[in-house]
């Protein structure tokens, strides 16, 4: 199954866990699945969306200053 690229994300957090690289998410719903045993995943695509995930972050720190952990507002 080839996996479309507007079904992939990248997470930076997954059940409150960090990762330095993140979480490759497939979004499957609405996806007929049955029958299938593997999902490949261009490694390409990775890096596009990993690279456009960090230029948005860093724009984001140029616009509001760089993230830290005590200006978040708790749940």
């Amino acid at each position: 199954m080839r996996v479309p690229r507007s079904r992939l994300e990248i997470a930076q957090t997954h059940e409150g866990k960090k990762s330095q690289h993140g979480w490759l998410v497939i979004n499957v719903a609405g996806l007929e699945l049955e029958g299938v045993s593997r999902i490949h995943v261009n490694l390409d695509e990775v890096e596009a969306l990993r690279t456009k995930r960090d230029a948005v972050s860093s724009r984001l720190a140029e616009l509001f200053g760089p993230a830290n952990d005590d200006d978040l507002i708790p749940e």
